[in-house]
């Protein structure tokens, strides 16, 4: 598993050698968007906007499948994301594909719930402007009581996103308050916004290896 978050990190600086990315933008606004769709929803384009089609993240009277998308929302200039899913027992996980975007691959996926067995550690090729992006999604057989929340990921670096500048990937870390959350029930987070800022930190590749 973290031979599989080395190599998704890598495939970070692959990616970003085939782009020009001519000036660093912040990230540090960041959010994470989950949507829930009753059923089987493998289109990673929905009707979404966070305009007129808010997020789906109350779910009332959960019957059968559901898929939960995930996307990012302003952020500056991204090539890859790292976070980590948390679900309980009363939901079951059916499988996640995460190929919502051009040239996008994953060292690691969620299996199951967790800090560690839960974390999506993926890489694509750069986006930027903060609109609504799709990564990917989890579809859940059924649904009983409680949240899909996104937890710290305890690979190197928690939960955060990469991008691209003169002197290697950069590192920003995300807040907790943006970072989405589906529920059955009420406690459903909305992060089409974002809520707050935190301080951007960097890394040349040499010393994210060095963490591994």
């Amino acid at each position: 598993m973290r031979f599989a978050l080395a190599m998704a990190l890598a495939s970070v600086t692959l990616v970003l050698t085939t782009a020009s990315v001519s000036a660093q933008i912040s990230n540090e606004c960041t959010t994470v968007v989950l949507h829930a769709i009753s059923g089987i929803d493998p289109d990673c384009q929905t009707a979404l906007d966070c305009s007129s089609v808010p997020p789906n993240v109350r779910i009332d009277n959960p019957a059968g499948l559901y898929t939960v998308l995930m996307y990012l929302k302003n952020y500056g200039t991204v090539n890859g994301v790292q976070v980590a899913f948390d679900w309980p027992a009363t939901w079951s996980f059916g499988f996640g594909l995460w190929n919502c975007q051009v040239g996008q691959v994953f060292g690691t996926q969620p299996t199951a719930p967790g800090p560690r067995t839960g974390t999506i550690a993926t890489a694509f090729n750069p986006i930027s402007g903060g609109a609504l992006a799709p990564i990917g999604f989890m579809v859940f057989n059924s649904l009983g009581s409680g949240c899909l929340s996104i937890v710290e990921s305890s690979f190197p670096d928690g939960n955060c996103v990469l991008d691209q500048f003169s002197g290697g990937p950069e590192i920003t870390h995300l807040l907790d308050v943006n970072e989405g959350r589906v529920c059955v029930g009420s406690d459903g987070w909305n992060t089409c916004e974002c809520q707050g800022a935190t301080a951007v930190e960097s890394s040349t590749w040499g010393q994210i290896k060095v963490s591994y």
